[in-house]
């Protein structure tokens, strides 16, 4: 959003990737919080939710305030599949709009790297299972998800998805409907 020269922000400002919250923070913040309230989570739970998003801020809010709205006291693992299944679906039409203008292959490619071969994306096995194309179309590809903010590219080296919530609804929605 900022590094594209033709979208709004571009140049707006510096990027600041914030580190995410430490799980044990999220996990005294989600049990005080719903203690605050009356309800109860455990910690298991509390950080079921944190890391389930990765521990992004904002997801991690969204997702602790639908469990807490689905609980009617002690949250269940029913309650938090509830709120991740409501959480995805505020979001499904973006999900479905941003992904609408990729090519097969850059779909394929974001599929990899949600299921976890971010390091091996030009691994030969990877390549035929996703039918990610030849290796200059696996950079090409690459480098366009890149650019939309799709992927990033970890510390390590990898490739990650960008958004949590996308990732999940890349496993859980959108895997479904494509033969792999």
């Amino acid at each position: 959003m900022f590094r594209d020269a033709d979208r709004t922000f571009h140049g707006f400002g510096d990027v600041i990737r914030l580190q995410p919250i430490p799980k044990e923070q999220w996990v005294r913040f989600i049990v005080g919080r719903f203690d605050a309230t009356g309800k109860r989570i455990s910690e298991a739970h509390a950080a079921e939710i944190a890391e389930s998003v990765r521990r992004v801020s904002g997801c991690v809010q969204h997702l602790a305030a639908y469990a807490w709205a689905f609980t009617d006291g002690t949250v269940t693992d029913g309650d938090i599949e509830n709120a991740k299944e409501y959480l995805i679906s505020t979001y499904r039409t973006n999900f479905r709009v941003m992904t609408a203008g990729l090519s097969a292959r850059q779909r394929n490619l974001l599929l990899a790297v949600a299921d976890g071969t971010g390091g091996g994306c030009s691994d030969q096995r990877t390549i035929c299972r996703y039918r990610l194309g030849p290796s200059s179309t696996v950079a090409r590809s690459k480098a366009a998800l890149l650019g939309k903010d799709l992927l990033l590219l970890r510390p390590d080296g990898s490739l990650g998805v960008a958004d949590p919530l996308l990732e999940m609804w890349l496993k859980t929605e959108y895997r479904p409907t494509v033969n792999l």
